[in-house]
């Protein structure tokens, strides 16, 4: 992923943020997809742990969603292919 589509990403998600009700699951994204960009320089080894263990959360919904949206940005997807899949 090069600067611009990072960027571009980023920015689309943080736009959704604002519309939404529940912005969990992006704000997760948007943490992950620094991670992805930035690699090992974002954030510490350990704060990536638990982010990615939050996809594991069986009580708490929102937390699940954070760790679900973490591990899509780490794997670099695209907003619009999340966007897509979140109107299907």
């Amino acid at each position: 992923m090069n600067e611009t589509e990072f960027h571009r990403n980023l920015s689309g998600a943080e736009i959704l943020i604002r519309l939404s009700d529940d912005p969990s699951f992006l704000e997760g994204y948007c943490r992950g997809l620094r991670r992805y960009y930035h690699g090992q320089f974002f954030g510490t080894q350990e704060e990536h742990e638990k982010w990615i263990a939050l996809a594991g959360e069986i009580c708490d919904e929102q937390s699940r969603a954070r760790g679900e949206g973490y591990r899509q940005g780490l794997s670099g997807a695209a907003i619009t292919d999340i966007i897509e899949k979140m109107t299907v």
